[in-house]
């Protein structure tokens, strides 16, 4: 008889046990859904939600559910850090999926079963920049910012996410490891890159298009950063003005300096001014003359100025065309004795806008009087952005 008390007993204080472990469990549940109905509609609300779970969860539960518990409590200090960077929408989408998951466990502890459970990846709700250009040299490879939540979590390799570069091919090529910066768990910092420049090179050589986050050794994790190589383009105008040259006395025997010009007894003039481009960001511009009688003392200057800059693109784009066009714009005239010069208007179009030519007048003339001054029309240049490609 008191054997059979004593078994009772022990049957008696082994189902309380149970149902006290089974009570324990169902308020679990129960302060994880009070968790998730009370999460609200900010970062401030769902903090004190989670707040208040961590102080009505049972201590005494199963290990791993009380660690995921104590590890999305924890972390509910740092959703205001990365609130100005992803949604709160986000966010809170983010905490309910790890109060289901919790839930699903419990249950599963509760009922004794081993249903699956929510799966949760690493997300990533921002890049800064969004985008890469191999245009655009103000973009810094070595500072690609990835903003998101739970970078820490280990896949079914015991590895942390990581990243795939996608060729045009197709081809994922992996980033090195020590090119992740894992600041915390809620961001990485690329380093496309790479040592002496490496990454950023093969990232032009292989033609990479796109930066996955990768789990698992799969892309998907979120919406690839997409490389692009679609150059800007851009306008400028450029007023050159007026250019003046006094080509050189050419000193011949018997000759002098005077052009002795008479109405029957011209001289004779050539003059050009050019324009051309001379490297990818430069344009540059030259004026030249030769003027010379045709008697016995044979007076002459001829000489060209030297190549002058007339335009130089921006830091980081490159000249693809400019107007106007022909590159270069010449008169022959037959001149007489005239103190305030000629003036000969070119047609529109040119490259020259004007010539102002002095030729001769009383006195000497030859390297000194004798000269001309080239008015430029208007350059417009159209730039398009230079490649930080090799």
């Amino acid at each position: 008889m008191k054997s059979g008390v004593l078994v009772f007993v022990a049957l008696l204080v082994s189902f309380s046990a149970v149902l006290g472990a089974c009570k324990k469990i169902d308020d679990a549940i129960a302060a994880v859904e009070k968790a998730s109905q009370t999460l609200g509609n900010s970062v401030d609300s769902a903090n004190a939600s989670l707040q208040t779970l961590g102080s009505e969860f049972p201590r005494r539960i199963d290990e791993t559910i009380r660690t995921e518990v104590d590890g999305l409590v924890s972390r509910g200090v740092q959703h205001a850090q990365v609130a100005g960077m992803c949604s709160v929408d986000f966010l809170l989408r983010r905490v309910d999926a790890r109060l289901k998951r919790i839930r699903a466990m419990l249950i599963n502890l509760r009922d004794k079963k081993n249903d699956p459970v929510p799966l949760i990846l690493p997300v990533v709700c921002t890049s800064t920049p969004a985008h890469l250009n191999l245009y655009d040299e103000s973009v810094h490879w070595n500072s690609i910012m990835l903003t998101g939540f739970d970078f820490d979590l280990l896949d079914s390799q015991g590895k942390k996410i990581g990243i795939l570069l996608e060729t045009d091919a197709g081809e994922m090529i992996p980033l090195p490891d020590n090119q992740i910066g894992r600041t915390s768990h809620y961001q990485l910092q690329l380093d496309l890159a790479g040592p002496n420049k490496v990454t950023e090179q093969l990232l032009c050589k292989r033609n990479v298009r796109k930066v996955h986050v990768s789990f698992d050794g799969k892309p998907g994790v979120s919406e690839p950063v997409l490389i692009e190589r679609n150059p800007s383009t851009r306008d400028e105008v450029r007023e050159i003005g007026a250019i003046a040259y006094t080509p050189p006395y050419i000193d011949k025997k018997g000759s002098d300096r005077d052009f002795d010009t008479k109405d029957d007894k011209p001289m004779r003039v050539d003059a050009s001014g050019e324009i051309k481009q001379t490297d990818e960001r430069t344009i540059k511009l030259i004026v030249r003359m030769h003027a010379w009688e045709n008697k016995s003392n044979d007076t002459e200057v001829s000489g060209e100025d030297e190549w002058r800059v007339a335009y130089t693109a921006p830091e980081g784009w490159r000249i693809q065309s400019f107007t106007p066009l022909p590159k270069m714009t010449s008169i022959s005239k037959s001149m007489g004795n005239d103190d305030r010069g000629v003036d000969f208007p070119m047609v529109s179009g040119e490259v020259v806008k004007n010539f102002h030519i002095w030729a001769d007048h009383g006195g000497d003339d030859a390297g000194s009087f004798t000269r001309v001054e080239v008015k430029f029309n208007t350059l417009r240049v159209h730039l398009v952005q230079a490649s930080r490609c090799p």
